[in-house]
């Protein structure tokens, strides 16, 4: 992006999963398995997706994801994961989900507007999505297309323990949306202000700030090339999933950026 920034031609990604959760990988529709993944690399042609940026906290003048930005509980959860280095699989974020549900804190007040929302009130959860899936195994825009110029986003009202954990399971198949508590909106530029309380933001797991007070998350369409996505399903629900199957719990961490490399 550094290099797209400056007026050049930014490579093309080739993604070689092996991290935690492989959201990236997955949104990209590559191969989990390693010899698939090279031969994606090596005989596919590289086609575009889209990347986001986010502005605030941290990072005023804004930092690059690619698969999705967490608010609230989520980034708490993610905040706790990224303790436990020395456990490589999905079930980091188990745990700090249960470390979070033991404090629960009080979600804060927060005024979300874009274009086609305007959203106030207590919010549990906000995920803002470029990629479909989370943490290796949830699923908060099962909708979302990493290739389709737009943000999706799963805002998840105040809720009571018991509500929100039947709502994580739901995000494991993706079916939270209809659920009393939980919208479901689509944007292309979206900003999330604590009107009580504050934020904490993730962007691909890392943190963007424990206690901001304003983010802004836009969509840059098309803005880099990636190896492998030629192959993406793109038929239904979950996009990626049908390629995937068994492999959903696998891999990188909610950053989906673990086994990025770049080819010419």
């Amino acid at each position: 992006m550094l290099s797209r920034d400056a007026g050049d031609r930014p490579p093309s990604l080739g993604i070689i999963p092996f991290g935690r959760g492989n959201d990236l990988a997955f949104g990209l529709g590559v191969p989990f398995e390693l010899d698939a993944a090279a031969g994606a690399i090596a005989e596919d042609r590289p086609g575009p997706f889209d990347i986001g940026i986010v502005r605030g906290g941290d990072y005023p003048e804004g930092r690059y994801f690619g698969n999705g930005v967490g608010i609230g509980f989520d980034a708490r959860v993610g905040f706790v994961a990224a303790k436990f280095r020395h456990i490589h699989s999905s079930l980091t974020y188990t745990l700090g989900a249960l470390s979070i549900f033991a404090l629960f804190p009080e979600p804060p007040d927060v005024r979300i507007s874009s274009a086609s929302l305007a959203y106030d009130g207590q919010c549990q959860q906000i995920s803002i999505m470029n990629g479909s899936r989370m943490g290796g195994s949830y699923y908060m825009a099962p909708e979302a297309r990493i290739d389709d110029g737009t943000l999706d986003l799963c805002i998840v009202g105040k809720t009571s323990r018991l509500e929100l954990a039947g709502l994580i399971l739901r995000y494991t198949k993706g079916s939270q949306a209809g659920q009393p508590k939980v919208r479901m909106a689509k944007a292309n530029s979206v900003v999330v202000e604590a009107v009580r309380g504050s934020l904490a933001v993730h962007a691909d797991g890392e943190t963007i700030c424990e206690s901001g007070s304003r983010i802004e998350v836009t969509c840059l369409a098309g803005a880099l090339q990636a190896y492998g996505i030629n192959s993406l399903d793109r038929a239904g629900p979950h996009g990626a999933a049908a390629m995937h199957g068994a492999d959903r719990g696998r891999g990188e961490a909610a950053s989906g950026g673990g086994g990025a490399k770049v080819a010419d």
